[in-house]
């Protein structure tokens, strides 16, 4: 597999449905997160809250000091927190923002930035029955490694939504 670095800014992709990604890395030095994006005028201040929704496997939590703890089925983080998949492992990530994410195994993905405009919500866990972006989000993900599938729902692009997945990969389906 060639390496090589991916930005994938799906917001672009969008014209008004749920675009879908299958992303593939190999192992090479952390990819750099665009300074534009986190520094756009509007950029919402609030984190945004990602929920572990389906843990199978070993599943590492991993904070912004590098303390590891199991992630498990229900939890909630925010930014700065990486995913590690282990051997036979894999999980599925539901974002405040209706975006799903399943990490498979031997992978590592880092929340690198995660803000959205607060929302009401309804209810506690309704981010998976989104069918659009509550709220003005914006998302960078780093992939180091492994193999990652997702789904964005609609992102308000006028109001400046982004999702966006840096790494070192190679696309095998954007829909």
């Amino acid at each position: 597999m060639k390496a090589s670095r991916l930005i994938l800014l799906l917001s672009s992709l969008l014209a008004g449905g749920v675009a879908m990604a299958s992303v593939e890395t190999s192992p090479t030095t952390a990819p750099t997160t665009p300074a534009a994006v986190q520094t756009t005028p509007g950029t919402p201040t609030n984190l945004g809250r990602v929920q572990a929704f389906i843990v199978r496997g070993h599943i590492q939590l991993i904070d912004s000091n590098g303390h590891a703890t199991a992630l498990k089925r229900g939890a909630f983080f925010t930014e700065g927190n990486t995913i590690k998949t282990g051997a036979d492992s894999q999980v599925l990530l539901v974002f405040s923002n209706g975006a799903t994410l399943k990490v498979l195994e031997n992978c590592e993905v880092k929340v690198t930035l995660f803000r959205q405009q607060p929302f009401d919500s309804g209810e506690e866990g309704a981010f998976l029955r989104l069918s659009r972006d509550p709220s003005r989000s914006n998302v960078i993900l780093d992939v180091s490694n492994g193999k990652i599938f997702g789904a964005v729902k609609e992102l308000d692009k006028d109001a400046g939504s982004t999702f966006v997945v840096n790494g070192p990969a190679e696309i095998n389906g954007v829909s």
